[in-house]
């Protein structure tokens, strides 16, 4: 696959610039963003940058900075099918588009947020080249950081993967006391590198998303508009506050994303009630329906980059800034 290219106008509308595309060629000219490459055809004035490029520019034109001190986020719903993959995919791309360096944690069996963002489609010559990834169960058993973390198409996101054998870490932790403390010690190293750590659960409320929630200073939980999530809700909402309760802590600070929302009267109604029933934690912006994200993902990319001016890239620009500003208020 070839690589992507973004012209000026491409710059503009992903990093939400108000000024002008000739804005963009004054900072290329003055050296506050790298070179273009320029065009070898037609118009040879055309300007374009790569896609590892973007965060450079990010810094310079982005509405994003990095935070004072380093900041750890879980995604987590005990339903599954809310649109988890796609939020932490495009919460950590924009925040590495933005030149922060960005490390999410995988611990999903499925490995759905791994293949996301590693693309072994794309990244892979063929299928030996394949080799099982080391995961948070190997950092664990001694091995070293550096040798769990995984670059990826942007130069400021890493992610350490998943396989199937975390669901026999998660067994092992399951007998352990003070088990929601066991990856400290990790978030303690990542922090020294990255300025924000989303960790991407299993949609079960098992061991490591005792874990992650214990270490979070947010959690966002996506809230399908669809009867499957809705009909839990109640129950996966308030087993979250009793496990807080258990263990002698307070509940994380949360925020609840409305996904899947869809143009039909029972989306519509189920909206309606989350906002009522959890209101002050729900936020009113939605992530609609939309093929935009599978289309995205297909190219390798996440749907900021796709398809800014995009119905869905321009839902979860909103929802990623409602993120951010709640991570600032600490």
């Amino acid at each position: 696959m070839e690589s992507h290219l973004f012209t000026t106008g491409d710059v503009v509308k992903i990093f939400q610039y108000e000024g002008t595309r000739q804005s963009v060629v004054v900072a290329e000219k003055n050296g506050h963003i790298p070179s273009a490459i320029r065009g070898r055809k037609k118009p040879k004035s055309l300007r374009t940058w790569t896609l590892e490029q973007l965060p450079e520019i990010g810094k310079y034109f982005g509405y994003f900075k990095p935070f004072p001190a380093p900041k750890v986020i879980t995604v987590f719903n005990q339903k599954g099918g809310v649109g988890k993959t796609g939020l932490v995919a495009t919460l950590s791309r924009t925040m590495a588009l933005h030149g922060i360096n960005t490390c999410v944690i995988g611990l999903d069996p499925q490995s759905s947020i791994t293949l996301y963002l590693t693309n072994p489609v794309v990244r892979l010559k063929s299928l030996q080249d394949w080799t099982v990834p080391k995961t948070v169960k190997d950092y664990l058993a001694g091995t070293s950081l550096e040798e769990i973390l995984l670059g990826t198409d942007l130069p400021t996101l890493s992610i350490i993967p998943e396989n199937h054998l975390l669901s026999d870490l998660n067994n092992e932790l399951g007998v352990k006391s003070m088990r929601h403390k066991k990856l400290g010690p990790l978030i303690k190293d990542l922090k020294k590198i990255f300025n924000v750590i989303i960790f991407d659960t299993s949609p079960t409320f098992n061991s490591l998303a005792e874990c992650a929630l214990y270490e979070s200073d947010l959690h966002v939980m996506p809230v399908a508009c669809e009867i499957g999530c809705y009909s839990v809700m109640e129950h996966n909402y308030s087993s979250l506050n009793d496990w807080f309760k258990l263990i002698g802590e307070e509940p994380t600070k949360r925020i609840l994303i409305p996904t899947m929302m869809a143009n039909n009267r029972i989306s519509q109604e189920i909206y309606s009630s989350y906002l009522s029933q959890y209101k002050g934690e729900i936020l009113v912006q939605s992530i609609r329906r939309s093929i935009k994200g599978a289309e995205a993902e297909s190219e390798g990319l996440g749907v900021i980059e796709y398809g800014p001016t995009s119905t869905l890239g321009q839902d979860y620009i909103e929802v990623n800034k409602a993120i951010y500003n709640l991570l600032s208020e600490d």
